[in-house]
């Protein structure tokens, strides 16, 4: 398993990244896709086994609200 809170780390840095546009819903399912195309396969069972164990609360809010679109539109996270 990777490191976790390396994991998060990255995932709120990305959130940083996209909450800087203005349609903070856009911003939400941008970041989610970023994730998809960007993160290996590896590196996103070990984020969402981690958030299945110990839920999302050191996650941004953006990036909460990411998972959500994971979960609707790609099928990554079901928590």
């Amino acid at each position: 398993m990777m490191n976790p809170q390396h994991l998060i780390k990255m995932a709120n840095a990305i959130g940083d990244f996209f909450s800087a546009m203005p349609d903070q819903e856009q911003a939400a399912r941008d970041a989610a896709s970023h994730l998809k195309r960007f993160w290996e396969k590896r590196m996103q069972k070990s984020f969402f086994d981690y958030i299945k164990a110990n839920g999302d609360g050191e996650l941004k809010p953006i990036m909460r609200r990411a998972l959500s679109f994971m979960d609707e539109e790609l099928g990554a996270y079901h928590g």
